[in-house]
């Protein structure tokens, strides 16, 4: 090289197709709340690089509690809730030959305003219980399928899609109490709020307990919650396909229902 040569600089490597494209999706959270209904495979190929779960929880937490307290406040007033309490615990007397006095009865009602008062507090809880729950249980099944993914994945990849659940089986369900008249809707039966499911058109007290669990278990959004648990494991897995997955979370869900309507016709109520 002569002394009058600029030296030959190399130019730094272009990014992968694949690393510019992943960098264009990183989303934050308010994306990933929009393109969960609409993009769900995109958005849970961001949560697997970035799992989270506070957000979907609280969003679905709202939703949840917003249409408890407008069914509370339209169909399951304070006083209905006490009639029913006391039907259920006569019912409940008469099956087993015996009769119930008026102090347990006002301590059975004094059982069930606490309950009335603290129903926001259950709803949290269990709906937390509830996710966690199914993520373990998914989680040892995607352990057995070698898919390496881990439970804070798996929590995320739950709690995102219940949060869709509860989002838009929650808008329908407040639709429909804000145009449905109270005395048309049985508050013993939730399922026929909206007819999202085939529990919509049974009635409850007609209907065998094991049919009607059924029924009330084929919901539309159920089904949508189920798809996305689907996609978002197969997003989060090395060795899980899509229609694997979905053979997996369905078997599971199958198996619930049938149990739950086992139960059901045990204890003889829905």
């Amino acid at each position: 090289m002569s002394m009058n040569e600029e030296p030959i600089m190399e130019s730094p490597p272009e990014a992968t197709g694949a690393s510019a494209e992943g960098e264009g999706r990183r989303m934050n959270e308010i994306s990933r709340v929009a393109n969960m209904f609409f993009s769900p495979g995109e958005t849970f190929e961001d949560i697997n690089r970035k799992p989270t779960w506070l957000i979907p929880l609280l969003i679905a937490l709202v939703f949840s509690l917003a249409v408890g307290a407008l069914f509370r406040a339209k169909v399951l007033t304070p006083e209905v809730f006490e009639q029913m309490t006391r039907q259920r615990m006569e019912e409940i007397m008469e099956k087993r030959g015996a009769q119930m006095s008026e102090e347990m009865m006002e301590q059975a009602l004094k059982s069930s305003r606490i309950t009335y008062r603290l129903w926001h507090v259950f709803t949290v809880g269990s709906t937390l219980l509830m996710l966690i729950v199914i993520a373990g249980v998914y989680f040892l099944v995607l352990l057995l399928l070698q898919a390496e993914a881990p439970f804070k994945k798996v929590f995320s990849v739950v709690t995102w899609s219940w949060m869709v659940y509860a989002v838009a089986s929650g808008v329908i369900a407040a639709i429909t109490l804000l145009l449905k008249s109270p005395e048309t809707i049985d508050p013993l039966n939730l399922e026929s709020i909206a007819a999202t499911n085939l529990a919509a058109f049974l009635s409850r007290r007609e209907t065998s307990p094991a049919v009607y669990s059924l029924a009330s278990s084929l919901d539309i959004f159920s089904i949508w919650f189920l798809i996305l648990l689907s996609i978002g494991f197969s997003k989060i897995s090395k060795k899980v396909s899509v229609k694997k997955a979905a053979i997996a979370v369905f078997a599971l869900w199958i198996l619930y229902i049938l149990g739950k309507a086992g139960f059901a016709s045990f204890q003889g109520v829905a």
